[in-house]
């Protein structure tokens, strides 16, 4: 019986312990817990916000969309007027070409080689050419000729001359005969210059030499 009331005070205070532990923690889960009212408003919430994100990220969409609209149209009209102006420019030369052509006081009968373009095709070492030989105003027929085309270059490091053909190599003219075609050169070949020699027959012929640097013209 001694030895109960010796152990009384120390079973209470333990006894006491357990009983605050168990208050306490009922209390912090009471206060923790969130109530049905406010689960419900912090949902109406989120739902707010979800529905302000969607409608926000649908007007950033669409205003890339217009924002791509508007600049495919500009690209659209910028391209219209350079294909425009390039169109012009084209015109312009033609009615230059003719005036020379036509012009009484230009030099009767003077062959020239007017216009060369030389151009890259898909195919390594195949070329495209466009010529234009003209012949200043002058009475009378047409004019034959031959025409005579080398380009020279590099071949494994050293000079080489190949010749090249333009149609069946001749020309027959009054005032003005245009050429086209490709031209293959040899693997490895490095053009460099080109070389132009028109030969004329007849009473009246004439004899020109141009050269042009190998280089191409944009598409």
């Amino acid at each position: 019986m001694r030895l109960f009331w010796q152990r009384w005070p120390r079973l209470s205070l333990l006894t006491l312990c357990a009983l605050c532990f168990f208050v306490g923690l009922q209390a912090g889960e009471r206060r923790s817990g969130a109530t049905p009212h406010e689960v419900a408003e912090l949902r109406q919430t989120v739902s707010l916000y979800a529905r302000e994100w969607h409608q926000d990220r649908a007007q950033v969409l669409l205003a890339q969309r217009d924002r791509q609209v508007t600049q495919a149209a500009m690209d659209q009209l910028q391209k219209q007027n350079k294909d425009l102006l390039d169109g012009m420019a084209v015109i312009e030369q033609q009615l230059r070409l003719y005036k020379q052509i036509a012009d009484p006081h230009a030099h009767a009968g003077r062959l020239s080689l007017e216009k060369f373009s030389l151009y890259a095709t898909p195919e390594r070492q195949r070329y495209a050419y466009r010529l234009l030989l003209t012949r200043a105003h002058r009475e009378g027929g047409s004019e034959t000729g031959v025409i005579d085309v080398k380009v020279s270059g590099l071949q494994g490091g050293r000079s080489q001359q190949i010749q090249l053909h333009v149609g069946d190599d001749h020309y027959n003219l009054q005032y003005f005969q245009s050429f086209s075609g490709e031209w293959v050169l040899p693997a490895g070949f490095v053009p460099q210059l080109l070389t132009f020699r028109l030969g004329g027959s007849g009473a009246q012929r004439q004899h020109v030499v141009q050269q042009f640097k190998w280089a191409l013209s944009p598409s």
